[in-house]
Protein backbone atom coordinates (compact mmCIF):
# COMPACT_ATOMS: atom_id res chain seq x y z
CA UNK A 1 0.00 0.00 0.00
CA UNK A 2 1.08 3.11 -1.09
CA UNK A 3 -0.13 6.57 0.75
CA UNK A 4 0.06 10.30 0.77
CA UNK A 5 -0.51 11.44 3.93
CA UNK A 6 -1.49 15.27 3.45
CA UNK A 7 -1.04 17.10 6.75
CA UNK A 8 1.35 15.26 7.81
CA UNK A 9 2.43 17.61 11.21
CA UNK A 10 -0.38 17.61 12.62
CA UNK A 11 -2.00 15.85 14.94
CA UNK A 12 -3.23 12.78 13.35
CA UNK A 13 -1.20 12.60 10.25
CA UNK A 14 1.69 12.81 11.83
CA UNK A 15 0.21 9.52 13.86
CA UNK A 16 -0.64 8.20 10.03
CA UNK A 17 2.53 9.27 8.30
CA UNK A 18 4.64 7.76 11.40
CA UNK A 19 2.83 4.35 11.93
CA UNK A 20 2.87 3.83 7.91
CA UNK A 21 6.46 4.12 7.14
CA UNK A 22 6.87 1.25 9.37
CA UNK A 23 4.06 -1.15 8.63
CA UNK A 24 4.79 -4.09 6.87
CA UNK A 25 4.07 -3.59 3.05
CA UNK A 26 3.29 -0.23 2.95
CA UNK A 27 5.49 3.37 1.93
CA UNK A 28 4.08 6.81 3.15
CA UNK A 29 4.60 10.08 1.86
CA UNK A 30 3.99 12.88 4.13
CA UNK A 31 2.87 16.59 3.20
CA UNK A 32 3.47 20.07 5.30
CA UNK A 33 2.86 23.61 4.09
CA UNK A 34 6.40 24.27 5.27
CA UNK A 35 8.94 23.06 4.01
CA UNK A 36 10.30 20.17 6.45
CA UNK A 37 12.80 16.86 6.56
CA UNK A 38 11.27 13.92 5.20
CA UNK A 39 8.75 15.76 3.85
CA UNK A 40 7.05 17.21 0.51
CA UNK A 41 6.00 20.30 0.73
CA UNK A 42 2.38 21.04 0.00
CA UNK A 43 -0.20 23.96 -0.09
CA UNK A 44 -4.14 22.52 -0.05
CA UNK A 45 -5.23 25.05 -2.43
CA UNK A 46 -2.51 24.63 -4.60
CA UNK A 47 -4.47 22.63 -7.45
CA UNK A 48 -0.85 22.42 -9.60
CA UNK A 49 0.72 21.58 -6.81
CA UNK A 50 -1.39 18.93 -5.93
CA UNK A 51 -1.91 16.97 -9.25
CA UNK A 52 2.31 17.23 -9.88
CA UNK A 53 2.83 15.82 -6.22
CA UNK A 54 0.01 12.79 -7.29
CA UNK A 55 2.13 12.27 -10.34
CA UNK A 56 5.00 11.99 -8.57
CA UNK A 57 3.90 9.91 -5.26
CA UNK A 58 1.34 7.42 -7.52
CA UNK A 59 -0.74 6.78 -4.45
CA UNK A 60 -3.21 3.95 -3.83
CA UNK A 61 -4.77 6.11 -0.80
CA UNK A 62 -4.71 9.67 -0.53
CA UNK A 63 -5.09 10.41 3.41
CA UNK A 64 -6.30 14.30 3.57
CA UNK A 65 -5.43 15.23 6.87
CA UNK A 66 -4.50 18.72 6.78
CA UNK A 67 -7.67 21.02 7.72
CA UNK A 68 -8.34 24.44 9.41
CA UNK A 69 -9.52 22.50 12.58
CA UNK A 70 -10.16 25.51 15.07
CA UNK A 71 -13.85 25.14 15.58
CA UNK A 72 -14.64 29.04 17.14
CA UNK A 73 -12.13 30.18 13.84
CA UNK A 74 -15.06 27.95 11.67
CA UNK A 75 -17.52 30.43 12.74
CA UNK A 76 -16.14 33.48 13.06
CA UNK A 77 -14.84 33.48 9.78
CA UNK A 78 -16.99 30.58 7.59
CA UNK A 79 -15.80 32.24 4.04
CA UNK A 80 -12.24 31.56 4.73
CA UNK A 81 -12.34 28.57 6.13
CA UNK A 82 -15.00 26.93 4.07
CA UNK A 83 -12.53 27.77 1.25
CA UNK A 84 -9.97 24.96 3.08
CA UNK A 85 -12.29 22.73 5.03
CA UNK A 86 -14.44 22.13 1.89
CA UNK A 87 -13.42 23.88 -1.20
CA UNK A 88 -9.48 22.58 -1.01
CA UNK A 89 -10.17 19.53 0.36
CA UNK A 90 -12.87 18.75 -2.64
CA UNK A 91 -10.53 19.81 -5.24
CA UNK A 92 -7.85 17.44 -3.60
CA UNK A 93 -9.76 14.77 -3.66
CA UNK A 94 -10.77 14.82 -6.75
CA UNK A 95 -7.92 15.24 -8.36
CA UNK A 96 -6.75 11.90 -6.08
CA UNK A 97 -10.02 10.36 -7.64
CA UNK A 98 -8.82 11.03 -11.38
CA UNK A 99 -5.52 9.88 -10.02
CA UNK A 100 -6.58 6.25 -9.23
CA UNK A 101 -6.39 6.80 -5.90
CA UNK A 102 -8.47 5.85 -2.75
CA UNK A 103 -9.47 9.34 -0.82
CA UNK A 104 -9.49 9.28 3.04
CA UNK A 105 -11.58 11.88 4.55
CA UNK A 106 -11.96 12.64 8.48
CA UNK A 107 -14.96 14.14 9.67
CA UNK A 108 -15.78 14.87 13.08
CA UNK A 109 -18.45 14.24 15.47
CA UNK A 110 -19.64 17.81 15.53
CA UNK A 111 -21.69 16.62 12.65
CA UNK A 112 -24.65 15.95 15.44
CA UNK A 113 -26.09 18.27 17.61
CA UNK A 114 -25.82 16.72 20.78
CA UNK A 115 -29.28 16.13 21.69
CA UNK A 116 -28.19 12.46 23.05
CA UNK A 117 -25.69 10.01 22.90
CA UNK A 118 -24.58 7.16 21.30
CA UNK A 119 -24.68 8.28 17.57
CA UNK A 120 -24.76 5.30 15.13
CA UNK A 121 -23.66 6.06 10.92
CA UNK A 122 -27.62 5.42 10.51
CA UNK A 123 -28.33 9.11 12.32
CA UNK A 124 -29.40 11.70 10.42
CA UNK A 125 -26.53 14.50 10.76
CA UNK A 126 -27.64 17.85 12.35
CA UNK A 127 -24.14 20.59 12.87
CA UNK A 128 -24.65 23.04 15.35
CA UNK A 129 -21.62 25.10 14.26
CA UNK A 130 -20.09 25.58 11.41
CA UNK A 131 -17.11 23.27 11.44
CA UNK A 132 -19.31 20.65 11.49
CA UNK A 133 -21.69 21.78 8.47
CA UNK A 134 -17.97 21.88 6.87
CA UNK A 135 -17.15 18.62 7.31
CA UNK A 136 -20.69 17.24 6.52
CA UNK A 137 -20.70 19.35 3.36
CA UNK A 138 -17.67 17.00 1.91
CA UNK A 139 -18.94 14.14 3.82
CA UNK A 140 -22.16 14.05 1.05
CA UNK A 141 -19.84 14.95 -1.98
CA UNK A 142 -17.86 11.79 -1.34
CA UNK A 143 -21.51 10.44 -0.39
CA UNK A 144 -21.83 9.18 -3.89
CA UNK A 145 -18.07 7.96 -4.49
CA UNK A 146 -18.88 4.09 -3.39
CA UNK A 147 -15.74 2.35 -3.46
CA UNK A 148 -13.49 5.49 -3.85
CA UNK A 149 -14.29 7.32 -0.75
CA UNK A 150 -13.61 6.42 3.22
CA UNK A 151 -14.68 8.63 5.31
CA UNK A 152 -14.50 8.87 9.13
CA UNK A 153 -15.37 9.91 11.88
CA UNK A 154 -13.54 10.65 15.18
CA UNK A 155 -13.77 12.22 17.97
CA UNK A 156 -10.89 14.00 20.89
CA UNK A 157 -8.24 13.37 19.58
CA UNK A 158 -5.17 13.13 21.54
CA UNK A 159 -1.26 12.20 21.41
CA UNK A 160 1.91 14.13 21.65
CA UNK A 161 2.09 17.26 18.88
CA UNK A 162 4.62 19.71 18.73
CA UNK A 163 2.15 22.19 18.84
CA UNK A 164 0.43 21.29 21.96
CA UNK A 165 -3.19 22.10 21.02
CA UNK A 166 -5.38 18.98 22.01
CA UNK A 167 -7.07 18.82 25.32
CA UNK A 168 -4.32 16.17 26.76
CA UNK A 169 -1.45 17.94 26.35
CA UNK A 170 -3.06 21.65 27.43
CA UNK A 171 -4.71 19.86 30.39
CA UNK A 172 -1.56 18.34 31.78
CA UNK A 173 0.39 21.90 31.12
CA UNK A 174 -2.05 23.59 33.20
CA UNK A 175 -2.33 20.91 35.66
CA UNK A 176 1.96 20.22 36.10
CA UNK A 177 1.31 24.42 36.63
CA UNK A 178 -1.00 23.95 39.93
CA UNK A 179 -3.27 26.69 37.64
CA UNK A 180 -7.40 26.04 38.09
CA UNK A 181 -8.91 23.85 35.32
CA UNK A 182 -12.67 24.86 34.27
CA UNK A 183 -14.23 22.25 31.67
CA UNK A 184 -17.32 20.92 31.01
CA UNK A 185 -19.38 18.78 33.22
CA UNK A 186 -22.18 18.03 30.80
CA UNK A 187 -20.08 18.09 27.80
CA UNK A 188 -19.48 14.05 26.65
CA UNK A 189 -17.61 12.97 24.39
CA UNK A 190 -15.21 9.54 23.61
CA UNK A 191 -11.34 10.58 23.24
CA UNK A 192 -9.02 8.73 20.78
CA UNK A 193 -5.62 8.54 20.72
CA UNK A 194 -3.99 9.29 17.65
CA UNK A 195 -1.48 6.26 17.61
CA UNK A 196 -4.21 3.95 18.44
CA UNK A 197 -6.68 5.13 15.07
CA UNK A 198 -3.46 5.47 12.96
CA UNK A 199 -3.28 1.33 12.96
CA UNK A 200 -6.84 0.54 13.13
CA UNK A 201 -7.21 3.51 9.76
CA UNK A 202 -4.55 1.10 7.89
CA UNK A 203 -6.30 -2.13 8.32
CA UNK A 204 -9.73 -0.21 6.94
CA UNK A 205 -7.61 0.92 3.63
CA UNK A 206 -6.12 -3.27 3.78
CA UNK A 207 -9.52 -4.44 4.12
CA UNK A 208 -11.16 -2.04 1.23
CA UNK A 209 -13.70 -0.69 3.40
CA UNK A 210 -15.19 2.38 2.11
CA UNK A 211 -18.44 4.63 3.17
CA UNK A 212 -18.88 6.14 6.49
CA UNK A 213 -17.43 4.60 9.46
CA UNK A 214 -17.46 6.13 13.16
CA UNK A 215 -13.74 5.37 14.73
CA UNK A 216 -13.40 6.54 18.38
CA UNK A 217 -12.22 5.84 21.53
CA UNK A 218 -14.66 3.35 22.76
CA UNK A 219 -14.89 4.77 26.61
CA UNK A 220 -17.05 7.83 26.95
CA UNK A 221 -16.21 10.69 29.13
CA UNK A 222 -17.73 13.45 30.30
CA UNK A 223 -14.84 16.54 30.28
CA UNK A 224 -14.04 17.17 33.44
CA UNK A 225 -13.87 13.19 34.37
CA UNK A 226 -11.70 13.09 31.40
CA UNK A 227 -9.41 15.77 32.74
CA UNK A 228 -9.48 13.73 36.39
CA UNK A 229 -8.13 10.91 33.99
CA UNK A 230 -5.20 13.33 32.62
CA UNK A 231 -4.30 13.88 35.74
CA UNK A 232 -4.52 10.76 37.35
CA UNK A 233 -2.19 9.02 34.37
CA UNK A 234 0.62 11.75 34.36
CA UNK A 235 0.41 12.22 38.27
CA UNK A 236 -0.78 15.01 38.72
CA UNK A 237 -3.04 16.97 41.26
CA UNK A 238 -6.79 16.39 39.90
CA UNK A 239 -7.61 19.29 43.05
CA UNK A 240 -7.71 21.74 40.37
CA UNK A 241 -9.71 20.32 37.95
CA UNK A 242 -13.66 21.64 38.16
CA UNK A 243 -16.41 20.67 36.48
CA UNK A 244 -19.16 22.88 35.28
CA UNK A 245 -21.81 22.96 33.47
CA UNK A 246 -21.21 24.49 29.72
CA UNK A 247 -23.36 27.56 30.69
CA UNK A 248 -21.17 28.41 33.15
CA UNK A 249 -18.35 28.53 31.39
CA UNK A 250 -17.77 31.89 29.12
CA UNK A 251 -19.39 31.36 25.79
CA UNK A 252 -16.99 30.68 22.98
CA UNK A 253 -17.87 32.10 19.22
CA UNK A 254 -19.13 28.67 18.10
CA UNK A 255 -21.94 26.36 20.54
CA UNK A 256 -20.61 23.33 20.72
CA UNK A 257 -22.74 19.64 21.17
CA UNK A 258 -23.20 18.59 24.54
CA UNK A 259 -23.05 14.58 23.69
CA UNK A 260 -21.07 13.87 20.73
CA UNK A 261 -19.54 10.65 21.91
CA UNK A 262 -19.56 7.98 18.93
CA UNK A 263 -20.89 4.61 18.81
CA UNK A 264 -18.54 2.61 16.48
CA UNK A 265 -19.96 -0.75 16.65
CA UNK A 266 -19.64 -1.15 12.72
CA UNK A 267 -15.83 -0.24 12.74
CA UNK A 268 -14.87 -2.54 15.69
CA UNK A 269 -17.30 -5.44 13.81
CA UNK A 270 -15.80 -4.41 10.42
CA UNK A 271 -11.69 -4.47 12.33
CA UNK A 272 -12.38 -7.24 14.61
CA UNK A 273 -12.13 -5.24 17.80
CA UNK A 274 -12.97 -1.82 19.23
CA UNK A 275 -10.53 0.91 19.45
CA UNK A 276 -9.21 1.08 22.85
CA UNK A 277 -10.82 3.67 25.12
CA UNK A 278 -9.25 7.09 26.40
CA UNK A 279 -7.71 5.79 29.95
CA UNK A 280 -5.73 2.74 27.29
CA UNK A 281 -4.87 5.50 24.95
CA UNK A 282 -3.51 7.79 27.47
CA UNK A 283 -1.16 5.32 28.92
CA UNK A 284 0.18 4.32 25.49
CA UNK A 285 0.52 7.62 24.82
CA UNK A 286 3.01 7.65 27.70
CA UNK A 287 4.37 4.43 26.90
CA UNK A 288 5.31 6.08 23.39
CA UNK A 289 6.47 9.57 24.40
CA UNK A 290 10.44 8.62 24.21
CA UNK A 291 10.26 7.17 20.42
CA UNK A 292 7.86 10.08 19.46
CA UNK A 293 9.31 13.03 21.02
CA UNK A 294 12.82 13.39 19.24
CA UNK A 295 10.58 13.05 15.79
CA UNK A 296 8.47 15.88 16.82
CA UNK A 297 11.44 17.86 18.28
CA UNK A 298 12.87 17.87 14.52
CA UNK A 299 9.72 19.02 12.55
CA UNK A 300 9.41 22.11 16.02
CA UNK A 301 12.00 23.46 13.45
CA UNK A 302 9.94 24.59 10.29
CA UNK A 303 7.08 26.76 9.64
CA UNK A 304 3.51 25.88 10.28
Amino acid sequence: MKALVVGATGLLGHALWRSWRSRPGWSAVGTSRAARAGLERLELLDPRGSAALLAAASPDAVVIAASEPHVDFCEADPEDTRRVNVEGTLELAAAARRAGAKVVFFSSDYVFDGTRGGWTEADEPRPLNEYGRQKLAVERELSGWGSGALVLRVSGLFGWEFKPRNFVLRARETLAAGKPLRVPSDQVYCPSYVGHLAERVGTLLERGASGVYHLAGSEPFARDAWARAVAAEFGLDPAPVAGVPTGALPAGVAPRPLRSDLDSAKAAAFLGGPVPGGRAGLAAMRSDAAAWLPDLKALAGGGA
